[in-house]
This record gives structure tokens, sequence and C-alpha cells, in this order.
């Protein structure tokens, strides 16, 4: 004997998947068996979208699974199947997204705005608990546009993700070159003018207002108009060139104290040419402690 189902036009379901019993006339499906009720016909589509099944694609699928053995139709001849869903307030993302950020860049810069750079949507989801993570790489310096990305999950699954770009508008104090230096070359202060310079202009984080460039010998070329940066300026070594340091020489128990200048700069343990106070010629040593050179032989 056919089964009778009443297909209705328009459904709207509350889980993940469809079944026959979301696209049937409730007071006709209530006799039906479970294995006919359950049967399932696919996902449920996107929230805000929709899917449509007509009787042949039912029945086709009953009749596979051996639930009924035939099949007599009332009502619809095609059900448009919608998700039930909610909305995530755009603010809400926003404000997420900015917060992430502002946290990556804090310290970084003196002083930062942040100007969307897009204009986020609220975004549609499945009805449920809904989680949203932020996450951003860590943006290099002088980047001036940043996208932030927000995973939105509901009960636990991702079920979309957005990006929200900011353009930041942000300074930081930077000793500028006031001319063209050579590598090599000492600097001084007044060779820098302290300014607040836009970011965009920053290739590397610039050293800080708080280390005043004083006597500093340039490890790269740095040209007029250019922020100091790390870069140009090295590692402070423990003897520079032009140092007063206590040279010394010997084996055993006879040691031959001098005082010499340092002729090059040096890290303890590297080798540093020097020239002794009473003499003429520059001799190799190397550095062993501080202030100490020891004659290699």
């Amino acid at each position: 004997m056919p089964v009778a189902l009443v297909m209705r036009a328009d459904v709207t379901v509350e889980t993940r998947t469809i079944r026959l019993q979301d696209l049937l006339e409730r007071p006709a499906a209530a006799s039906l068996p479970d294995c006919v009720l359950q049967a399932q016909f696919g996902a449920a589509p996107l929230v805000q979208q929709a899917v449509t099944l007509n009787r042949a694609t039912v029945e086709r699928q009953l009749l596979r699974a051996g639930c009924v053995a035939a099949v007599h139709w009332e009502g619809a001849q095609v059900v448009r199947v919608h998700s039930a869903g909610q909305l995530v307030d755009a603010a809400l993302l926003q404000g997420k997204a900015e917060e992430f950020l502002r946290q990556r860049l804090a310290g970084r810069y003196a002083h930062v705005d942040l100007v969307p750079s897009t204009a986020l949507a609220a975004v549609a989801v499945p009805k449920g608990a809904v989680a949203v993570t932020v996450r951003g790489d860590i943006p290099p310096p002088g980047q001036v546009r940043i996208p932030v990305w927000l995973d939105i999950a509901v009960d636990g699954d991702l079920y979309r993700s957005v990006v929200a770009g900011f353009d930041v508008r942000a300074s930081q104090p930077a000793w500028i070159a006031r001319r063209d230096l050579e590598a090599g070359a000492t600097a001084q202060r007044d060779d820098f003018v302290l300014q607040d310079t836009p970011v965009e202009r920053l290739k590397q984080l610039p050293i800080g207002a708080d280390t005043p460039p004083d006597a500093i010998r340039l490890q790269r070329r740095i040209h007029a108009g250019e922020a100091l940066t790390a870069l140009h300026r090295p590692a402070r070594a423990a003897v520079l060139r032009g140092d007063r340091v206590k040279l010394v020489y010997g084996t055993g128990t006879v040691v031959v104290e001098t005082a010499a200048i340092a002729m090059n700069d040096a890290q303890q343990g590297q080798a540093l040419l020097v020239r002794a106070l009473a003499g003429t010629a520059p001799v190799q040593a190397r550095l062993v402690g501080a202030g100490i050179a020891r004659l290699e032989e």
C-alpha cells in the first residue's frame, strides 16, 4: 500500500541536515514510521540561502532505502528549504578586530589611530552558541594597511571567516639624519634631529628617543631624511677604536704590561690591532678582558 506524503512548499529547518519530517505537513506525518520521518536529504543550506527538493528526488531516495514500497503524493510539487539563523553584529566583530590589533601594536608606536578600510556587515549564522576567534600576523614595521581575520564558530564548529581591514595612522619619535653619512663614519647627535615620524616612512623600528646617537660608528650608510635604526648602529664593542687599553705580553712568570691605543673596534676574544704609547708601529693582539689585550706571538 502506498505511503501518503503531503509536501510543504516552503520550510525552515533548525538542524544541520534536511530530514523528511521537516518537508511534510505535520498532521499527515504523524502516523508515518521513523524510517520515513528520519530519512535525510543532505546538509541544510547556508543561512540566507535555500535549496529545492522535488517529489521525484525524495521518492527515489525513500525507495532506495527500502522504507516504502510506493508513495502517494499530495501538496506541493517542489519544496524550498531554508535554514533558521541569527545575526552576529557587525559592531561586535569590528570591535574585537580593533582590540586585537591594538594589543599587537601596543608599545610599538607613540601614537596610533586605526581607521577601518573595510565595512563589515552583520554575519548570518545558524542557531546555536556563537564564538568569535580573532587572528592575524604581527605586522612588520611601516605596514600601514593590516588585515585581521575573525573566525566565527557555532556550537564549536567553524562556520565562516571574515576579514576586517585597518589603515594604521601612527607615528614614532625617530632620529632623522640631517645629511648623508657613510658607513664607518662616527655620527654625533648634531647629525640628527629627533622628530615624530609617520610609520610609512619607517622600514625598520627606529632607535628610541631615549638612546641619543652620541659618537656612534655607523655600520651602514644613512641618507639625509632617513631614520636611524639598529641596522645602522652595531652592538657596542667592548673596545672602540681610539680607546686606551692595557697591552700584556710575555710567558711564565715574566709578564710585561704597557699602555696602548686600540686601532679597531673589538669584542672580547676578537683580534685587536694596537699601538703602544711608547711605540710607533701597530702590533697584533687579542682582547682577553675588559680593556686588556694580549700580544699574539
